[in-house]
């Protein structure tokens, strides 16, 4: 928090984020941890997508929605 890109980022705003994280981690994630080790993801060529348990995309879209995918760790 001391470096100028972080001056306008309170502690309170950093504690909230990590309550939030670890909530989605807990409540979105960690639930289905087993299955997904069961069935790792699939690249499929045809499609050129990769195949995922449904509940990861679901996780993912919540991680999402709580504005992770745009925090940069630099």
């Amino acid at each position: 928090l001391k470096a100028p890109r972080f001056e306008h980022v309170s502690r309170d705003i950093i504690s909230d984020s990590l309550v939030t994280a670890k909530r989605i981690a807990e409540v979105k994630f960690a639930t289905h941890d087993k299955k997904n080790d069961a069935k790792e993801p699939v690249f499929d060529p045809a499609t050129g997508r990769v195949v995922i348990n449904p509940e990861v995309q679901e996780a993912l879209e919540v991680y999402r929605d709580a504005g992770f995918f745009r925090f940069c760790l630099q």
